[in-house]
């Protein structure tokens, strides 16, 4: 009871101080993970960390160390590819040794950069307060996959691994630590773009961050170290489990392409989204029933290979119908000619009676179409690129909905494209020529667009980095505002 007393007082004490945003809990169904102390405004900074360990993803041509573009300079050590100003750091320095028994043989070799950042997770057993801490990551509870060791022992990535470790950096570690490495990093370590950088990290709270493919979070990665900030993206409730999703595409994505991919994180994601036949209503998966035009969804999504049943007329169809049927689809997409517009008409038009309009397929095709922006497109073109980018940003709501990056690229994109259309009225406003739109629908996008940029500009000060050279994203979005601002004036001019 005393020990009860104490954690909820701290509890208190924490939400008095209004500092800490979250705790560590513990359960059975996602192991260690973290939960809102309070209720969360969207855009609030929940946690900012630095990550213990970082590497280049399997990515060739950049240093090793700050993963920026490298094509020419090298450790004169270990000869791997190490810029000038991060030759003596302390990640380096400790690694160079042991990266100079695999450096490249051959002039074509490829250096196996993809195992870096396991290199520097097994070199953190030096420290056990922050060793402890990342083997621990490698468990999500239900949502782990169990492997037992021989199962690791077969898999053609860990293998890789372990010949990468012992044979190649010549170093002792027993099989019960490569594993352990293995797992943590398979499933918790974090992917991000930074300052024209990919890069990949593990960050011991962001790693207790519970996948969800309806995320809740928005992780963002600033400054060269690289520092990793994770804001709320929609409102959260205190109590609610802080989460975040792996997938860099999780919106064009069907339930069984998610956890196929999600399966080689080693995870097996039990989220609403998934275990939902209808994906919370989005039917992203859902194909239209050829008996009664109904819409078929699998029966038990989550169990892997399984029956589809119609929700109106109770018609069943097996998986490997459905698989047949949309690799089918797929090879007749790749004989398609012609400009992207023209492609996706032609794939809506052939599949509306077989995909449902948000399947993943249908989506893939009409994101592509909208996010390939052309600032010479014609106004026919514009007005679809306009109507493609509404069902998105309707889906995105659904799917990745506040201040996610993705919404904010399809927002700035609408804007854009509606930005395009008011220039058209303008000019024909000027030229008398016929098919204006009446003032109120003029009104009525600019409107829009005018909603479309601030929108994303919530989502774009999330960004804002004071080490990053350019344009900011929050400048470019301000700009258009800006733009919009003298188009609305000018309009109105020709109006009196």
């Amino acid at each position: 009871k005393l020990i009860l007393l104490d954690s909820l007082l701290q509890e208190r004490q924490m939400e008095a101080l209004d500092r800490v945003l979250f705790r560590v809990t513990e359960n059975e169904e996602d192991g260690r993970h973290l939960v809102a102390l309070r209720d969360l405004e969207p855009g609030e900074l929940i946690f900012s960390e630095h990550p213990v360990a970082v590497g280049p993803g399997d990515a060739q041509g950049v240093c090793i160390v700050c993963c920026l573009p490298n094509t020419k300079d090298v450790c004169n050590r270990c000869w791997w590819p190490v810029c000038e100003e991060c030759t003596n750091t302390s990640v380096h320095q400790d690694e160079c040794r042991t990266l100079s028994s695999c450096a490249a043989k051959e002039p074509d070799f490829r250096l196996p950069t993809q195992f870096i950042l396991c290199l520097r997770a097994v070199l953190l057993k030096k420290n056990l307060r922050v060793w402890d801490k990342l083997i621990s990551l490698g468990s999500h509870g239900l949502q782990s996959i169990p492997h037992p060791t021989q199962a690791f022992l077969q898999d053609p990535n860990f293998r890789l691994f372990n010949t990468f470790i012992r044979e190649d950096c010549g170093l002792s570690v027993p099989t019960e630590d490569l594993i352990s490495v293995h797992k943590a990093v398979q499933s918790s370590s974090m992917a991000s773009r930074a300052g024209g950088r990919q890069i990949e990290g593990i960050y011991l709270q962001g790693g207790l961050l519970t996948h969800s493919c309806i995320q809740n979070t928005r992780t963002v990665t600033k400054g060269k170290t690289p520092k990793m900030y994770v804001y709320s993206s929609v409102f959260i409730r205190k109590g609610e489990k802080l989460t975040y999703c792996k997938l860099p595409e999780v919106v064009a994505t069907g339930t069984v392409e998610r956890r196929r991919q999600l399966r080689d994180s080693l995870l097996d994601c039990q989220c609403s989204r998934c275990r939902d036949p209808s994906e919370c209503g989005a039917h992203t998966s859902s194909l239209y029933c050829q008996r009664c035009e109904g819409v078929c969804v699998p029966l038990t999504p989550t169990g892997g290979e399984c029956s589809w049943e119609c929700l109106n007329c109770g018609e069943k169809i097996s998986s490997q119908f459905v698989n047949t049927l949309l690799l089918g689809i797929k090879e007749n997409t790749r004989e398609f000619k012609g400009s992207r517009s023209s492609r996706y008409q032609r794939f809506r038009e052939e599949n509306r009676k077989i995909l449902h309009p948000n399947h993943y397929l249908q989506t893939g095709e009409r994101a592509r179409f909208f996010l390939q922006f052309s600032s010479d497109s014609s106004v026919d073109e514009a007005l679809l690129r306009i109507s493609a980018g509404k069902d998105l940003l309707e889906l995105v709501d659904l799917l990745d909905p506040g201040l996610s990056i993705f919404r904010e690229s399809i927002l700035v994109n609408l804007g854009t494209s509606l930005q395009i259309l008011l220039s058209d009225q303008i000019v024909k406003k000027q030229t008398g020529d016929d098919g204006c739109l009446e003032d109120k629908q003029v009104y009525a996008v600019f409107r829009d667009a005018m909603f479309c940029f601030k929108e994303a500009r919530l989502a774009a000060v999330l960004e804002e980095d004071p080490d990053t050279v350019g344009e900011s994203p929050v400048h470019a979005i301000d700009e258009n505002l800006k733009i919009l601002e003298e188009m609305r004036d000018y309009y109105e001019s020709q109006i009196d």
